[in-house]
C-alpha cells in the first residue's frame, strides 16, 4: 500500500491551481469562452458560410479537448475528464452523441448559435446594441456554469425575451 502524505497532496493540488490556466477557475473558463466567441463572431462577415462552419467545427473541437482535460496547458479538476463533463454538458444542453468531444463541442456550437441570434436581432433592428451586452453576458455566464458543472443560477434565471 502506498501512503501519500497530506503535504505532497496539497502541494500537487496547489501546483495545478497556480499554473494560471486552471479549469476549476471561473475566470479561466469565462476567458476561454469569451475568446472563443470573439474569434468566431468576428469571422462571420469575413468568411463564406462553408468556411465559417469549418472554422466553427475545428475551433469548437479544439476547445472541447481543453475542457476534456486533453491539453496539459490547462490542468483542471477530475471533472474535466471523459465521462464527467461531457455527460453533464450533453444533458444540460441537449446534445445527443456518444462521442465526448462531440458532446462538449456541440455545447460550444450551441453557445455560438445563441450569440449569433442576438447579433442578427441587432442587425435586423429588432434590438438595440445596449440590449446585446447583458444578453450576451447571460449566454456566456450560463455556458461557464454548464462547463464548470454548476447548477443553473445567476443570469441563467433571467427569462429570455
Amino acid at each position: 500500500m502506498t501512503v501519500v502524505s497530506t503535504e505532497s497532496s496539497i502541494r500537487h493540488a496547489l501546483d495545478k491551481v497556480t499554473k494560471g490556466a486552471y479549469l476549476g477557475d471561473h475566470v479561466v473558463v469565462d476567458g476561454l469562452l469569451r475568446n472563443f466567441a470573439f474569434q468566431l463572431l468576428t469571422q462571420t462577415g469575413k468568411l463564406d458560410e462553408p468556411s465559417f462552419m469549418k472554422a466553427l467545427d475545428s475551433e469548437s473541437k479544439s476547445l472541447a479537448n481543453i475542457f476534456l482535460g486533453q491539453d496539459e496547458r490547462y490542468p483542471g479538476p477530475d471533472w474535466n475528464t471523459v465521462g464527467q463533463i461531457d455527460v453533464y454538458v450533453s444533458r444540460r444542453v441537449g446534445i445527443v452523441s456518444e462521442d465526448p468531444q462531440e458532446r462538449v463541442a456541440g455545447a460550444l456550437i450551441s453557445m455560438i448559435g445563441e450569440l449569433m441570434e442576438l447579433s442578427q436581432a441587432i442587425h435586423d433592428g429588432k434590438q438595440i446594441k445596449e440590449q446585446w451586452q447583458w444578453q450576451a453576458n447571460a449566454v456566456i455566464d450560463r455556458y461557464v456554469r454548464i462547463l464548470m458543472g454548476l447548477p443553473p443560477g445567476g443570469l441563467d434565471t433571467v427569462p429570455a425575451e
